[in-house]
């Protein structure tokens, strides 16, 4: 019989007690099979029901039930308990890396690889240094994005989001996790502890120095907060941006009235496709009719386009024309945005 999370927050009163219970259930179930492949068994079946719901892979249950068919019934039903443990130790000390702490403690990776875990206390300084003026970042784009090449369990991505709930912020909102670990059982304890913490990120199982992924795993808060349009709207606006740059000129001698009025509506265009770009980049932050507020990102590209091909060619009255359209969909794009209230 399985442990529910309330009967085994009855048993635990204290996070120390969750890691007790937790390594004595897991001795248990390492008679047969050892220490390291009982854990690493555990971390793959608990990402794998993490990940399911999502995914309905047909061959992540045929590995789930690969690795269950080697126990007998009665230790595959401790499985469930350690998950149960694992949530309730997370849950009582916020921001902790319960499983690594773990693996640590039980010596099942000895720095094979090079790895070495960060105490607790100097990862929370770490990321408090590091993420210093966090909240006034995610108040003024709506979310940041953090990379991590060398995860290990996710002590870091942790302390950084209990850092970001000091702010204020609900980091399931307001962080989204790009991060890498060599390790596949590492990569794995790093995935179960920033979906049980409501984290939003992708958790590559692969070598950052060669640049090769083998897994990629996305927690179930990309899925649950739309990360994936999120993270494809700014890939736009930035896009756009870049492509703005691109019409940026230097000083150089104007010869003709057109090419003056030509370079007068350009400085103008400019100033008018960043303030749109700023509020369509925020509306499209909080969902405010996506597809409509993507059309006049992609035809007032389209016109800058069109008038540096005009400029290229000296045919400074058809680009200003072109500038004009840019103008109008600015004003059109900021009047549409002030009626949708968001």
């Amino acid at each position: 019989m399985t442990l529910s999370i309330r009967e085994a927050h009855k048993l635990v009163g204290h996070p120390k007690d969750a890691k007790k219970s937790f390594v004595k259930i897991l001795k248990k179930i390492s008679y047969d099979r050892g220490l390291h492949e009982a854990f690493d068994d555990f971390c793959t079946m608990a990402r794998i029901a993490l990940m399911q719901p999502f995914y309905r892979s047909v061959e992540l249950e045929k590995q789930y039930m690969g690795i269950i068919g080697k126990y007998k019934h009665a230790t595959a039903q401790l499985f469930p308990e350690l998950l149960a443990l694992t949530v309730i130790g997370l849950d009582m000390d916020s921001g902790s890396d319960f499983l690594g702490a773990i693996a640590q403690e039980l010596e099942i990776v000895r720095g094979h690889g090079g790895q070495f875990f960060t105490p607790p206390s100097l990862t929370r300084v770490i990321a408090k240094m590091t993420m210093r003026g966090i909240g006034d970042a995610i108040r003024k784009q709506g979310f940041v994005e953090i990379q991590e090449p060398a995860v290990g369990p996710g002590g870091m991505v942790l302390a950084v989001g209990e850092i970001v709930r000091e702010e204020g912020f609900e980091p399931a909102r307001t962080v989204w996790f790009d991060v890498w670990d060599v390790n596949h059982l590492m990569a794995s304890i790093c995935y179960i502890q920033m979906s049980l913490t409501a984290l939003a990120g992708r958790v590559t199982w692969g070598n950052t120095l060669k640049m090769e992924a083998y897994q990629q795993w996305y927690t179930s808060m990309f899925f649950l907060e739309r990360w994936d349009q999120r993270l494809k709207s700014r890939r736009m606006v930035e896009q756009m941006k870049q492509a703005l740059e691109g019409f940026e000129r230097g000083p150089r001698p104007v010869k003709n009235p057109q090419m003056w009025n030509y370079l007068q509506k350009l400085n103008q265009a400019r100033h008018d496709y960043n303030a749109a770009m700023t509020q369509l980049a925020s509306a499209l932050h909080w969902h405010v009719e996506p597809e409509m507020l993507r059309d006049y990102m992609r035809s007032m590209h389209f016109k800058f386009t069109e008038a540096a091909r005009a400029e290229n060619v000296m045919d400074f009255e058809s680009a200003g024309a072109f500038l004009d359209e840019v103008l109008e969909m600015a004003k059109e794009a900021m009047i549409q945005l002030n009626q949708s209230n968001y």
